[in-house]
Protein backbone atom coordinates (compact mmCIF):
# COMPACT_ATOMS: atom_id res chain seq x y z
CA UNK A 1 0.00 0.00 0.00
CA UNK A 2 1.51 3.38 -0.97
CA UNK A 3 1.91 6.34 1.40
CA UNK A 4 -1.13 8.16 0.02
CA UNK A 5 -3.47 5.24 0.66
CA UNK A 6 -1.89 4.64 4.07
CA UNK A 7 -2.62 8.23 5.13
CA UNK A 8 -6.20 7.95 3.88
CA UNK A 9 -6.70 4.68 5.76
CA UNK A 10 -5.31 6.16 8.99
CA UNK A 11 -7.65 9.14 8.81
CA UNK A 12 -10.68 6.95 8.12
CA UNK A 13 -9.67 4.54 10.88
CA UNK A 14 -9.30 7.46 13.29
CA UNK A 15 -12.86 8.58 12.54
CA UNK A 16 -14.17 5.04 12.97
CA UNK A 17 -12.35 4.69 16.31
CA UNK A 18 -14.18 7.65 17.84
CA UNK A 19 -17.32 7.79 19.92
CA UNK A 20 -20.18 9.58 18.11
CA UNK A 21 -19.62 12.53 20.45
CA UNK A 22 -16.33 13.20 18.63
CA UNK A 23 -17.60 12.59 15.10
CA UNK A 24 -16.76 16.11 13.93
CA UNK A 25 -13.19 15.83 15.22
CA UNK A 26 -12.69 12.85 12.90
CA UNK A 27 -14.50 14.61 10.06
CA UNK A 28 -12.20 17.61 10.47
CA UNK A 29 -9.08 15.45 10.18
CA UNK A 30 -10.39 13.89 6.97
CA UNK A 31 -11.72 17.07 5.36
CA UNK A 32 -8.47 18.93 6.03
CA UNK A 33 -6.27 16.43 4.18
CA UNK A 34 -5.55 15.47 0.60
CA UNK A 35 -6.38 11.76 0.76
CA UNK A 36 -9.28 11.12 0.72
CA UNK A 37 -9.81 14.32 -1.27
CA UNK A 38 -10.26 17.04 1.35
CA UNK A 39 -9.46 20.74 1.27
CA UNK A 40 -5.69 20.23 0.89
CA UNK A 41 -6.29 18.30 -2.32
CA UNK A 42 -8.17 21.21 -3.89
CA UNK A 43 -5.52 23.65 -2.64
CA UNK A 44 -2.31 21.76 -3.49
CA UNK A 45 -3.14 19.40 -6.35
CA UNK A 46 -0.71 19.56 -9.31
CA UNK A 47 1.63 21.74 -7.21
CA UNK A 48 3.14 18.88 -5.20
CA UNK A 49 4.47 15.57 -6.35
CA UNK A 50 4.75 12.46 -4.20
CA UNK A 51 6.84 13.34 -1.16
CA UNK A 52 5.46 16.88 -1.01
CA UNK A 53 8.07 18.40 -3.33
CA UNK A 54 6.94 21.33 -5.41
CA UNK A 55 6.25 20.84 -9.09
CA UNK A 56 5.76 24.07 -10.99
CA UNK A 57 2.73 23.42 -13.25
CA UNK A 58 3.33 23.48 -17.01
CA UNK A 59 -0.30 22.95 -17.95
CA UNK A 60 -3.51 23.48 -16.01
CA UNK A 61 -6.50 21.17 -15.93
CA UNK A 62 -9.88 21.03 -14.23
CA UNK A 63 -8.18 19.09 -11.41
CA UNK A 64 -5.45 21.67 -10.76
CA UNK A 65 -5.53 23.14 -7.26
CA UNK A 66 -5.89 26.84 -6.47
CA UNK A 67 -2.14 27.37 -5.97
CA UNK A 68 -1.31 25.85 -9.37
CA UNK A 69 -4.04 27.92 -11.05
CA UNK A 70 -2.87 31.25 -9.63
CA UNK A 71 0.89 30.62 -9.41
CA UNK A 72 1.98 32.45 -12.59
CA UNK A 73 -0.11 35.50 -11.67
CA UNK A 74 1.29 35.90 -8.14
CA UNK A 75 4.92 34.89 -8.86
CA UNK A 76 5.99 38.38 -10.07
CA UNK A 77 4.62 39.91 -6.85
CA UNK A 78 6.48 37.36 -4.71
CA UNK A 79 9.77 38.21 -6.39
CA UNK A 80 9.34 41.89 -5.55
CA UNK A 81 8.76 41.13 -1.84
CA UNK A 82 10.81 39.90 1.11
CA UNK A 83 9.45 36.38 0.41
CA UNK A 84 11.87 36.18 -2.54
CA UNK A 85 14.35 34.67 -0.04
CA UNK A 86 12.21 31.49 -0.19
CA UNK A 87 11.77 29.12 -3.09
CA UNK A 88 8.97 30.18 -5.43
CA UNK A 89 7.05 27.07 -4.37
CA UNK A 90 7.24 27.78 -0.62
CA UNK A 91 6.40 31.44 -1.11
CA UNK A 92 3.37 30.69 -3.33
CA UNK A 93 2.13 28.06 -0.88
CA UNK A 94 2.36 30.39 2.11
CA UNK A 95 0.94 33.52 0.49
CA UNK A 96 -2.07 31.75 -1.04
CA UNK A 97 -3.02 30.13 2.25
CA UNK A 98 -2.51 33.35 4.26
CA UNK A 99 -4.59 35.31 1.74
CA UNK A 100 -7.37 32.72 1.98
CA UNK A 101 -7.21 32.98 5.79
CA UNK A 102 -7.61 36.76 5.36
CA UNK A 103 -10.60 36.40 3.04
CA UNK A 104 -12.24 33.88 5.39
CA UNK A 105 -11.81 36.24 8.36
CA UNK A 106 -12.94 39.24 6.30
CA UNK A 107 -16.22 37.60 5.32
CA UNK A 108 -16.82 35.82 8.65
CA UNK A 109 -16.17 38.35 11.41
CA UNK A 110 -16.96 35.98 14.30
CA UNK A 111 -14.94 32.98 13.10
CA UNK A 112 -11.86 34.01 15.11
CA UNK A 113 -13.69 33.90 18.43
CA UNK A 114 -15.28 30.56 17.52
CA UNK A 115 -11.94 29.05 16.56
CA UNK A 116 -10.25 30.39 19.72
CA UNK A 117 -13.00 28.83 21.84
CA UNK A 118 -12.82 25.52 19.95
CA UNK A 119 -9.05 25.32 20.36
CA UNK A 120 -9.24 26.10 24.08
CA UNK A 121 -12.03 23.56 24.66
CA UNK A 122 -10.17 20.78 22.82
CA UNK A 123 -8.10 20.22 25.98
CA UNK A 124 -10.85 19.89 28.64
CA UNK A 125 -13.21 18.00 26.31
CA UNK A 126 -10.42 15.46 25.54
CA UNK A 127 -10.41 16.02 21.74
CA UNK A 128 -6.69 16.83 21.70
CA UNK A 129 -5.94 13.83 23.91
CA UNK A 130 -7.82 11.47 21.57
CA UNK A 131 -5.97 12.88 18.57
CA UNK A 132 -2.60 12.64 20.32
CA UNK A 133 -3.19 9.05 21.48
CA UNK A 134 -4.22 7.80 18.06
CA UNK A 135 -1.43 9.51 16.13
CA UNK A 136 1.17 8.60 18.81
CA UNK A 137 2.18 12.11 19.84
CA UNK A 138 4.64 11.99 22.74
CA UNK A 139 3.61 13.16 26.21
CA UNK A 140 6.14 15.99 26.05
CA UNK A 141 4.76 17.25 22.75
CA UNK A 142 1.19 16.79 23.96
CA UNK A 143 1.85 19.01 27.01
CA UNK A 144 3.42 21.63 24.75
CA UNK A 145 0.49 21.48 22.30
CA UNK A 146 -1.95 21.89 25.21
CA UNK A 147 -0.20 25.08 26.32
CA UNK A 148 -0.01 26.49 22.78
CA UNK A 149 -3.62 25.67 21.95
CA UNK A 150 -4.89 27.37 25.11
CA UNK A 151 -2.78 30.51 24.56
CA UNK A 152 -4.49 33.89 24.90
CA UNK A 153 -2.82 35.04 21.67
CA UNK A 154 -5.05 33.10 19.27
CA UNK A 155 -7.92 35.57 19.31
CA UNK A 156 -5.53 38.44 18.45
CA UNK A 157 -4.00 36.40 15.62
CA UNK A 158 -7.41 35.57 14.17
CA UNK A 159 -8.57 39.19 14.49
CA UNK A 160 -5.49 40.41 12.62
CA UNK A 161 -6.47 38.24 9.66
CA UNK A 162 -9.45 40.54 9.06
CA UNK A 163 -7.17 43.17 7.50
CA UNK A 164 -4.44 43.09 4.85
CA UNK A 165 -1.99 44.75 7.27
CA UNK A 166 -2.81 42.26 10.03
CA UNK A 167 -2.42 39.31 7.64
CA UNK A 168 1.00 40.61 6.58
CA UNK A 169 1.95 40.92 10.26
CA UNK A 170 0.87 37.32 10.91
CA UNK A 171 2.90 36.17 7.90
CA UNK A 172 5.92 38.10 9.20
CA UNK A 173 5.65 36.33 12.59
CA UNK A 174 5.21 32.97 10.86
CA UNK A 175 8.42 33.56 8.90
CA UNK A 176 10.27 34.43 12.12
CA UNK A 177 9.11 31.25 13.86
CA UNK A 178 9.94 29.20 10.77
CA UNK A 179 13.46 30.65 10.78
CA UNK A 180 13.91 29.76 14.47
CA UNK A 181 12.81 26.17 13.90
CA UNK A 182 15.16 25.76 10.95
CA UNK A 183 18.12 26.84 13.11
CA UNK A 184 17.16 24.72 16.11
CA UNK A 185 19.54 21.82 15.39
CA UNK A 186 22.58 21.38 17.61
CA UNK A 187 25.32 23.96 17.13
CA UNK A 188 28.59 24.88 18.74
CA UNK A 189 28.54 27.42 21.58
CA UNK A 190 29.77 30.24 19.30
CA UNK A 191 27.20 29.35 16.64
CA UNK A 192 24.47 29.31 19.29
CA UNK A 193 25.43 32.82 20.48
CA UNK A 194 25.52 34.11 16.91
CA UNK A 195 22.16 32.52 16.16
CA UNK A 196 20.65 34.03 19.30
CA UNK A 197 21.86 37.47 18.23
CA UNK A 198 20.46 37.05 14.74
CA UNK A 199 17.15 35.77 16.11
CA UNK A 200 16.90 38.75 18.46
CA UNK A 201 17.46 41.10 15.51
CA UNK A 202 14.83 39.22 13.50
CA UNK A 203 12.41 39.51 16.43
CA UNK A 204 13.01 43.27 16.51
CA UNK A 205 12.21 43.39 12.81
CA UNK A 206 8.86 41.66 13.44
CA UNK A 207 7.91 44.64 15.64
CA UNK A 208 8.20 46.82 12.56
CA UNK A 209 5.82 46.55 9.61
CA UNK A 210 7.35 44.94 6.56
CA UNK A 211 5.79 47.14 3.89
CA UNK A 212 6.80 44.73 1.12
CA UNK A 213 4.69 42.01 2.77
CA UNK A 214 1.71 44.36 3.13
CA UNK A 215 2.00 45.21 -0.56
CA UNK A 216 2.39 41.51 -1.46
CA UNK A 217 -0.71 40.47 0.50
CA UNK A 218 -2.71 43.34 -1.02
CA UNK A 219 -1.70 42.43 -4.58
CA UNK A 220 -2.28 38.70 -4.12
CA UNK A 221 -5.68 39.26 -2.53
CA UNK A 222 -6.64 41.18 -5.68
CA UNK A 223 -5.76 38.08 -7.71
CA UNK A 224 -7.29 35.53 -5.33
CA UNK A 225 -10.50 37.22 -4.15
CA UNK A 226 -12.46 36.56 -7.39
CA UNK A 227 -11.42 32.89 -7.12
CA UNK A 228 -12.21 32.52 -3.42
CA UNK A 229 -15.95 31.79 -3.32
CA UNK A 230 -16.09 29.68 -6.52
CA UNK A 231 -13.17 27.64 -5.18
CA UNK A 232 -14.89 27.04 -1.84
CA UNK A 233 -18.25 26.23 -3.45
CA UNK A 234 -16.71 23.65 -5.78
CA UNK A 235 -14.49 22.14 -3.07
CA UNK A 236 -17.44 21.78 -0.67
CA UNK A 237 -19.57 20.22 -3.41
CA UNK A 238 -16.83 17.70 -4.24
CA UNK A 239 -16.15 16.91 -0.57
CA UNK A 240 -19.84 16.18 0.02
CA UNK A 241 -19.64 13.63 -2.82
CA UNK A 242 -16.46 12.16 -1.30
CA UNK A 243 -18.12 11.88 2.13
CA UNK A 244 -21.07 9.95 0.65
CA UNK A 245 -18.82 7.75 -1.46
CA UNK A 246 -16.74 6.75 1.59
CA UNK A 247 -19.77 6.46 3.90
CA UNK A 248 -18.30 9.11 6.21
CA UNK A 249 -21.59 10.09 7.85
Amino acid sequence: MNAKHTRAARRLNFLNSLNKKYKYLGMGVILHGSSPKGLDYYTHNHFYDIGYKYVIPKTLTYHSGIIARTYERIKPYIRESSLRQLSDGDAAHFIVEFCFDHLTAKYNKHIGKRMTRALYNSVPNKSLELFADYFKITDKRFRRLSRVIQSNHWNKIFERFQTVEGTAHNLQHFMFIKSLREHAEKRSFIQTIRNFGRSSLDLLHTKLKDRSLVRLVDRCVTVLEPEYQPFLDQAVKNMKIMVKKNNIV
